[in-house]
């Protein structure tokens, strides 16, 4: 039975209750009262209302057992539901475990990712701190120390200064707070897009090339919570791109120097190459001890003349980087003769002289893989003796004779005497070797300074001993360059003066008396008697009366001495102020001889050296 009807019988019967309770009320006071007892119920309106309580009451009840049905129905629904969305529960607790456990496996993987790429990584915060999301790389790069909550400034930054870390600040800044620019525009704006960073591990430094761009690290919101710097190291990357651009200058300094020998005669390289590494070794032997050279003008005069000879014949020859080298060389030790030595001057030194010494180097290592090539003599050096064939011959046969007389015991000691001078002539050099070689320096000195020169030399001997041989070609060139700068004029002035537009070089070697005497002659404009007292007078060699007292003879002296030029401009051939104290200095020092000059201003000079056998 519904809820409803028993709810309903329920309230018929306690309806009933009432009347019948009327009724016996009535019945027994009626009686007492000797009332009819069925008039009074009818007679009287509240009797009626008593007989509808059972129908009231029933229909009360009812409505109640109705509201119960539905609350019991709802309270069912309820529990079902309940017992739904239990179930529901732990079905979303079992997927939420199972996300949370791949979310943790995903994290993990990413941490190995992140720790297995070949870029560094690291993350800060707002405040600049770094987070604990740095990776195994970032250690390897930066060096395994304490990061966490460190300032990225005073960890992998500490080496910017100034403007820099102020831009790099600025620039950090923009990037937490300009959420609208993509992180490939911002990185366009990075102001130190790439730094060097000084790493000491264990005792050893080294210096690594590093660039670095940003990520920035979002929240739900959308809101930028951190940035991911992600550093590459570019160190090898750069060392390779400079082994390759290093190699690349070498090709084409190789290739230089390879033109360069294979356009001159191979006996003046030869030759060039043999002095240059005799003079580089005099060099060396200089600069060993820095603080001596450069606390004595004398020793630096004497080393200024030595690089100054290496540059004016490998600027003869075409050896740029050689000339280039030289000439940075000798400009450094004009300026020290008037500075203050110290530690970083003695460095300088020694960097010039590196610079030389490389240069030189690398032309020994061209010519000995050229020369390699050849069944003839390989590259000379200082240690090696050349052999002229033609002289071998001659001494060949004469040492058979001697050994003949010998044998026979009719050798005279004035035919061993001439043996024994035969032998000693066996390595003289040829002066034919040296005509070619000073016909080149004149040619090439003409066409730097846009002149005409007719060179002429004569010998009346073929050798000569091998000093005075290297000591009178060193000077010779410098003479021939001084009359292409100083004396012949240009073909123009020429004309203007009558004269014949090509100037002329005339060299005559002989001997005489038991010396070996040259007569050097060009006529171009002389010496300029009066720019020599102006330059004498400007440098303060001499006040200005006793400068114009003295003889022409007397003031051309002044033209040997140590960093004097009459040129105002200096280049690659004139206005050291080196060559003519190179000539005399080989002349009357080395070789013991004289100079003597025959200046006819205008018409040219002659100079006569003349040194003892």
């Amino acid at each position: 039975m519904k809820l409803s009807m028993k709810w309903l019988l329920g309230g018929v019967l306690l309806g009933a209750v009432f009347p019948v309770g009327a009724l016996c009320v009535d019945y027994f006071l009626i009686n007492d009262l000797k009332t009819p007892f069925f008039s009074l119920f009818v007679s009287s309106p509240l009797h009626w209302v008593i007989a509808s309580a059972p129908l009231v009451l029933g229909i009360a009840f009812f409505m109640i057992g109705k509201g119960r049905e539905k609350v019991l129905v709802l309270v069912e629904e309820t529990r079902k539901k309940n017992l739904e969305l239990e179930d529901e529960t732990d079905e979303q607790r079992e997927q939420i475990n199972e996300i949370m456990a791949e979310l943790t496996l995903y994290v993990k993987q990413l941490e190995d990712m992140n720790n297995h790429i070949k870029n560094a990584t690291c993350l800060i915060n707002r405040d600049f701190s770094i987070e604990s999301g740095f990776n195994n790389v970032f250690l390897e790069v930066f060096g395994n120390k304490e990061y966490f909550e460190s300032s990225v400034f005073d960890t992998v930054f500490y080496s910017l200064e100034g403007d820099a870390k102020t831009e790099l600040k600025n620039f950090f800044e923009v990037c937490f707070t300009n959420e609208t620019s993509s992180n490939e525009m911002l990185n366009n704006a990075n102001p130190i897009a790439e730094f060097n960073y000084i790493v000491n591990s264990e005792g050893k430094v080294a210096e690594k090339n590093l660039e670095f761009e940003i990520v920035r690290i979002k929240n739900s919101k959308g809101n930028i919570e951190k940035l991911m710097l992600v550093f590459t190291d570019k160190t090898y990357d750069k060392e390779l791109e400079q082994e390759i651009i290093q190699k690349e200058v070498q090709f084409k300094n190789d290739m230089e120097l390879i033109t360069c020998i294979f356009q001159h005669d191979r006996d003046i390289v030869l030759s060039f190459i043999d002095e240059i590494n005799e003079r580089l070794k005099t060099i060396e032997n200089s600069v060993q001890h820095p603080k001596e050279i450069l606390g004595d003008a004398e020793q630096i005069t004497t080393l200024i003349s030595i690089i100054h000879s290496i540059k004016g014949e490998a600027l003869t020859l075409d050896f740029t980087a050689i000339t280039q080298a030289s000439s940075s060389f000798e400009g450094f030790l004009k300026s020290a003769m008037e500075i203050d030595n110290t530690l970083e001057i003695s460095l300088e030194l020694l960097d010039h002289f590196s610079n030389l010494e490389r240069r030189v180097q690398e032309l020994n290592t061209i010519a000995k893989k050229l020369f390699s090539f050849s069944t003839e003599e390989q590259l000379r050096s200082s240690n090696t003796v050349t052999v002229d064939l033609e002289k071998y011959n001659e001494f060949r046969n004469h040492f058979t004779g001697i050994i003949d007389d010998f044998q026979k015991g009719t050798l005279e000691p004035k035919s061993l005497k001439s043996f024994l001078k035969e032998l000693d002539k066996l390595n003289w050099r040829d002066l034919s070797l040296l005509e070619k070689e000073l016909a080149l320096v004149s040619e090439k000195s003409a066409v730097k300074k846009v002149k005409k020169i007719q060179f002429t030399m004569m010998y009346d001997f073929r050798y000569l001993p091998v000093v005075p041989f290297k000591l009178i070609r060193e000077s010779l060139i410098h003479l021939i360059r001084n009359s292409a700068v100083h004396g012949i004029e240009s073909p123009d002035e020429r004309l203007r003066k009558e004269k014949d537009e090509t100037g002329k070089i005339n060299i005559h070697i002989y001997s005489e008396n038991g010396f070996y005497r040259i007569s050097y002659m060009d006529d171009g404009a002389g010496f300029n008697i009066e720019k020599i007292r102006s330059r004498i007078i400007e440098k303060k060699l001499l006040d200005r009366n006793e400068a114009y007292s003295m003889s022409d003879d007397k003031l051309l002296e002044y033209i040997f001495k140590g960093d004097f030029s009459t040129v105002e401009k200096t280049d690659d051939m004139a206005g050291v102020g080196s060559g003519m104290y190179t000539v005399k200095n080989n002349i009357t020092n080395f070789l013991k001889g004289s100079i003597e000059i025959k200046n006819k201003e205008g018409n040219g000079m002659v100079m006569n050296i003349s040194f003892p056998e």
